[in-house]
């Protein structure tokens, strides 16, 4: 398998893989002039288009739109897959796109047959209403970079060194007035610290709301070190969150 960005001659290839996987399921109709207006969404690019291919025949597509509104985000606005491994190429490929071009989050609706799919198991449902909107970050440093922008937390935060260890990830955010310094490391004394440990499924929730935070210290998803630095930790936990709405205009997914 191989996976290639878009090309026109891949187009009677997509059209054949849209007869395949939407055949018995009700949805939008799906023809070369569908494909062009989503392939001239101001957010897509050339580059964000990608086709699965496997014995010269196409396997899949997704089409990532890029928002940077307020900070980066990835959004696999099409997709479709005839089979899991050409769901887990295409959905590695986003992830490393997302991840060479400094977007923090990704989000996707994969169908519901594919769910299960084990490369999906540590994606996090944001939507519960639907079942079916999941979402990972895949760049803490650029997450951090982007939400520390805000004055406000800059203000709230001005002279602390805040560390957080998300998994086997660990990133150190200097906060001095007028600038933010991330960066991938640990070399900071305790005493100056305030450490945060969580697994990265459970930032996934915190960032999109679905979290109770004096639940999640009670229970020690959330450590920090010291009883002191709890309120500071409750205060910048609840500034992280991303409250702006998420759309998803492939409403036949939903």
């Amino acid at each position: 398998m191989v996976i290639e960005n878009y090309r026109p001659e891949h187009l009677p290839g997509i059209l054949r893989l849209y007869v395949y996987t939407l055949a018995g399921s009700v949805h939008f109709l799906r023809n070369q002039d569908f494909l062009e207006y989503i392939m001239q969404h101001p957010n897509v690019s050339e580059n964000s288009i990608f086709v699965a291919i496997t014995n010269n025949e196409i396997t899949g597509l997704a089409v990532l739109s890029v928002s940077n509104e307020y900070a980066k985000l990835g959004t696999i606005i099409e997709f479709q897959v005839k089979d899991s491994l050409s769901m887990i190429a295409l959905v590695q490929k986003a992830e490393q796109y997302c991840i060479d071009n400094g977007i923090y989050r990704l989000i996707v609706v994969p169908s519901a047959s594919l769910l299960k799919c084990s490369i999906l198991k540590e994606w996090t449902r944001i939507q519960p209403g639907t079942g079916t909107l999941i979402a990972k970050p895949v760049s803490f440093v650029s997450l951090f970079r982007s939400v520390f922008c805000k004055n406000e937390l800059q203000k709230s935060f001005s002279g602390k060194v805040i560390v957080f260890h998300i998994g086997d990830e660990i990133i150190n955010i200097e906060v001095t007035p007028g600038n933010v310094r991330v960066n991938e490391n640990d070399f900071v004394s305790e005493k100056n610290v305030i450490r945060i440990i969580l697994s990265p499924k459970f930032f996934v929730k915190i960032i999109f709301c679905r979290a109770n935070l004096l639940f999640a210290l009670l229970t020690s998803k959330i450590r920090v070190n010291g009883i002191r630095k709890i309120p500071l930790t409750l205060k910048l936990l609840n500034m992280l969150k991303l409250t702006n709405s998420v759309y998803v205009s492939m409403a036949d997914r939903i």
